[in-house]
């Protein structure tokens, strides 16, 4: 097997495994042309790195060191899709191929490629097609051994695991009529999914079957037990005394539990309502018990409190009966559980996503813990979610995530999250002493950020105990560090306006930032809260204030007339063609003016459009207030006494939230 050296990880990561010595190893695929080619690296490595080929990667403890990359493949398109590391420190990873000279070690179980070939251009993204591929490696990298495994069509793999003695287990999808079978099988007949057991040495099938159910996970207890799940129809094999025989609706849930030789069902269950049900994570627990996560929107699903469509159970060791379970979330939209854990103590990790109502922070059916890193979530439209449950579902954290990535329990209470972006150690034991929220529009208190935004985080230990408030220096220009505080978006110290150990004010820098994806870093004097990362958006309107045409503040007690001009001053506007300075108080002259019509930008009354005259960078104030002129509609509905209007403001064809009053004399 060739093996090619790359500057980094490169490439899709679809999976990842932690090492006894906590490195990290992933895999996935070479799917973007700019990620393959050539490469300038030491005489003695090859310096191509192949596209459409397989990947993995090995990482040091905390994410940001390789340590040893390679990739996997041949004459045709191939990926990584799972991994898994036994106690030695070997690697093992499955994945697709269609490619005939995929580098197999000799007696492999499978030497030759049975599915179907079919190559791409360099980068060409395409679904997971041909053969199951089953690589070992030792801990150095090097091939212990690979092997095809599959039919004449097309059979992906959606799980792995190992055994103490080194046997592996995969299971996946199936579109072959002649999968490789072993005697017996528990399913000779064509299905949805296969399922196989193969000896350590990768040379022969222990078991190996057909499944007639969409497998979407996989777990191996201590004494070599198999639990699968996944979403099951008409077909699926259910046993006696099991917990729901027949289906509740066209589309449920399964859990099914293989015996260690392969020859028999322990228990096999539907796991649903009267609606559709997918499951999509499973770990098994110390007295063999399942937890099983996934979505429902079925209001018959069975042994669950709540009513959001996450769902996340707990089934008895014989598969009979649902110990504990819940539901997190909404009724409808996208929520759902796609990662199951269980630690030493048997205290279950789930993690998932949750849609919630647009410019809201609640979420109905999640209440995070007062111990929560993260209190809220970072999109208007939802954010991902994690729990610790003890074994009999008492809830004991609850929180969004800081940080989106693949997750490891590496001791009870104790998590490690690896994105792209590195690794971050979680203590779920303990209340942070320095914590910070999300940035929030200083105005309307809302998300996401966006560049140029003045914005708000609130938190603790994040500054001194009393505030303080920054001045501009002799330039105009507000200070990046404040009372030993420092605010980093992706890795520029935004301007600060105040400080104190509850809130922060700062401006999101405005320059050469991409405004989709922020990591936020707060540190004061030194020390460091836990990083951030928040979704960013090209606007987020918000108003602070309205002054009447003749620069008074407009309120209850001093109305505007209807036809006058009002002043709008606002953030989180579209700041695209403005040249300001981050921190710089903009001049009098020249203006900064906006090009309102080509930014989408709007105002309107009660429905009414105003009419825009200017809109700019606010004179005499810190660039990222932006001011609007604008008309007052003559046809505002007329009144006997002062109104209320609620005005809204549109960036980008983004409308603030809330609306924000405006009063109009009669």
């Amino acid at each position: 097997m060739t093996l090619f050296l790359a500057k980094a990880a490169y490439g899709q990561v679809a999976a990842a495994a932690l090492d006894p010595a906590g490195n990290i190893w992933q895999t996935g695929r070479v799917n973007n042309a700019l990620t393959c080619g050539s490469f300038a690296v030491p005489p003695g490595f090859q310096e191509t790195v192949p596209c459409n080929d397989a990947t993995v990667t090995k990482l040091d403890p905390t994410g940001s060191k390789v340590l040893f990359s390679a990739t996997l493949g041949g004459n045709g398109d191939s990926g990584g899709l799972a991994i898994t590391t036994d106690s030695a420190g070997n690697v093992y990873i499955a994945g697709y191929t269609t490619a005939p000279d995929f580098p197999v070690t000799s007696g492999a179980l499978q030497t030759k490629n049975a599915g179907p070939y079919t190559s791409h251009p360099a980068g060409y993204s395409t679904g997971p097609e041909g053969d199951t591929f089953i690589v070992k490696l030792n801990p150095n990298g090097s091939v212990a051994y690979a092997t095809f495994l599959g039919g004449s069509g097309d059979d992906v793999p959606v799980g792995i695991a190992v055994d103490s003695a080194g046997s592996v287990y995969v299971a996946g999808d199936t579109a072959s009529t002649d999968f490789p079978l072993t005697s017996s099988p528990l399913s000779g007949t064509p299905g949805a999914g296969f399922v196989a057991k193969i000896n350590p040495g990768g040379q022969s099938l222990n078991y190996s079957t057909y499944f007639p159910a969409n497998i979407t996970a996989l777990a191996v207890d201590s004494g070599g037990a198999m639990y699968l799940t996944g979403i099951a129809y008409a077909t699926l094999p259910t046993t006696a005394g099991s917990l729901q025989t027949t289906g509740g609706g066209d589309m449920d849930a399964f859990v099914s539990k293989i015996n260690a030789s392969g020859s028999g069902l322990v228990y096999s269950t539907y796991l649903g309502g009267s609606g559709t049900d997918s499951a999509f994570a499973i770990a098994v627990d110390s007295q063999g018990a399942a937890w099983v996560g996934g979505q429902t929107d079925s209001p018959t699903f069975p042994g669950t409190k709540g009513t959001g469509s996450a769902f996340l159970v707990k089934l008895s060791p014989g598969g009979s009966a649902i110990q504990t379970g819940s539901r997190f979330g909404t009724p409808e939209g996208y929520n759902s559980t796609i990662f199951v854990a269980v630690d030493a103590r048997d205290n279950v990790y789930a993690f998932g996503e949750i849609d919630q109502s647009v410019g809201t922070f609640s979420v109905s059916g999640f209440q995070p813990t007062a111990n929560a890193q993260l209190s809220i979530p970072c999109s208007p439209f939802g954010g991902n979610f994690l729990i610790e449950s003890a074994s009999d579902g008492t809830l004991l954290y609850a929180s969004y995530v800081r940080r989106i990535g693949t997750i490891f329990v590496t001791a009870p209470g104790h998590l490690l999250i690896d994105s792209s972006f590195g690794a971050v150690a979680m203590d779920l034991t303990s209340t942070l002493a320095m914590n910070f929220q999300c940035p929030v529009n200083a105005a309307a208190y809302t998300v996401p950020a966006t560049p140029g935004e003045i914005v708000s985080l609130f938190g603790t230990g994040i500054g001194p105990e009393a505030g303080v408030t920054a001045q501009p220096d002799a330039s105009g220009r507000f200070p990046t560090l404040l009372a030993g505080v420092q605010v980093q978006f992706n890795g520029v110290a935004a301007p600060l306006l105040y400080v104190q150990a509850g809130q922060v004010n700062a401006v999101v820098p405005n320059q050469n930032l991409p405004g989709f994806l922020y990591t936020v870093e707060v540190s004061y004097q030194g020390q460091s809260a836990p990083v951030l990362d928040v979704g960013g958006e090209i606007a987020n309107p918000g108003v602070f204030a309205v002054a009447n045409q003749d620069g008074t503040l407009n309120s209850l007690a001093n109305p505007a007339k209807p036809g006058s001009i009002v002043s709008v001053y606002a953030t989180g506007m579209d700041m695209f063609g403005l040249d300001g300075a981050d921190g710089q108080v903009m001049p009098l002259s020249p203006l900064l003016p906006i090009n309102f019509s080509q930014n989408g930008d709007a105002v309107s009354f009660a429905g009414v459009p105003g009419t825009i005259l200017w809109e700019g960078a606010a004179p005499n104030l810190i660039f990222g207030v932006v001011q609007i002129n604008v008309l007052l509609p003559a046809s505002l509905p007329p009144a006997s006494s002062v109104t209320s209007v609620p005005m809204v403001v549109q960036s980008s064809y983004i409308d603030s939230s809330p609306a924000f009053p405006v009063f109009i004399a009669p």
